[in-house]
């Protein structure tokens, strides 16, 4: 009897990236690759999910395939699930593979702020504007100005930090440059 290893994908992958590994395993493993929710053939959940549902999420298909404590292994967000799946229900699985997991956070800093503000803006943006907007070639204009506006915000931010002196202010520099402007500060190799 071979061996269980469950594939838990990363974030926008499903069975179909996963294929050609999986025809690779196939020789020496029962391959069950995951698809989280949103992804491949799996429905969206009615609200956001953190890891701890995606975990459970995974737990409860383990059970319902009755799968007996396969070796997980898990991609990127995949790989953040499987930790956090792992740690809470050791008696589930027999081993834990991580590729690229998605598990150490760096600190928070001005620009994973910003990017965190972005991130909720875009979300924002996304939901609402299909069903507020005319026809798509208007969300499109729409889309393409705020993108600019956020951009121009952006570059505001990475000149005033760079003006500032602060010592980690190197992707804001480079940011500001890739559009033409000047800065007083040298990026650091």
């Amino acid at each position: 009897m071979k061996k269980q290893l469950v594939i838990l994908p990363g974030w926008n992958a499903s069975k179909d990236s996963w294929q050609d590994f999986i025809n690779l395993a196939q020789n020496q493993y029962e391959v069950i690759c995951l698809e989280l929710p949103c992804f491949g053939n799996e429905p969206c959940p009615e609200k956001i999910w953190e890891v701890a549902d995606y975990a459970e999420f995974v737990k409860q298909k383990i059970i319902d395939l009755n799968l007996a404590r396969p070796i997980l292994l898990g991609h990127s967000f995949g790989g953040q699930i499987a930790v956090y799946l792992a740690a809470n229900n050791q008696q589930l699985i027999s081993k834990l593979i991580l590729s690229g997991a998605a598990i150490i956070r760096p600190a928070k800093n001005l620009k994973r702020l910003v990017f965190e503000a972005l991130a909720k803006t875009g979300k924002i943006i996304f939901k609402g504007a299909p069903a507020i907007l005319a026809s798509e070639s208007d969300f499109k204009d729409k889309l393409k100005a705020y993108s600019k506006l956020i951009k121009t915000k952006v570059i505001e931010e990475a000149l005033i930090i760079s003006a500032s002196g602060e010592k980690d202010a190197t992707w804001e520099i480079v940011a500001a440059k890739k559009v033409g402007l000047k800065t007083k500060k040298k990026i650091k190799n």
